[in-house]
Order: structure tokens, then sequence, then C-alpha cells
């Protein structure tokens, strides 16, 4: 998984969910650059759950077991430079 990929993860675990336009501003990336990075998310945390888009919100659907697969420490996780 991509550096931002997971900091877009992060960004969602963090606040239960987050609004999509505010993470194609924060990144300065298109609609579809976050489709294809959701895309790649969802495959990689496949086992565990998924990022689903819902009223301009990114809401993840899973287990919690993923933050420790992934080693996210959801209050200390490096922001985008």
């Amino acid at each position: 998984m991509k550096k931002r990929q997971k900091q877009i993860l992060n960004y969602i675990f963090n606040n239960q969910n987050i609004d999509f336009y505010y993470i194609l501003r924060k990144f300065n990336i298109s609609k579809r650059t976050l489709y294809y990075d959701i895309e790649n998310i969802n495959y990689e945390i496949k086992k565990f759950g998924k990022v689903e888009k819902i009223d301009n919100l990114l809401i993840y659907c899973g287990s919690d077991e993923i933050k420790n697969e992934f080693n996210f420490n959801t209050k200390n996780f490096e922001d985008i430079e």
C-alpha cells in the first residue's frame, strides 16, 4: 500500500469517517485518483473489511484487527508533507 493510501486509511480510522472532498483537497488529487486509491486500499485490506463511499463520506466497514496488522498508531501516524 502506498504511503498516501495508508494516510487516507488512517484519516478514516481517526475520524470514523471522512469527507470525500476533504481528502481530495488535503492530498491535492483528482476524484479518479482517489477512486483508484480506494480500490487499492480495499484490495490490501480485503480480509479485514473495506472502505466505502456513502453520501460523500469515506467509511471503513470491518474489523478493528486491521490497525494491528498494518501497525497503525491512529494518533501519531505521520501526516502528509
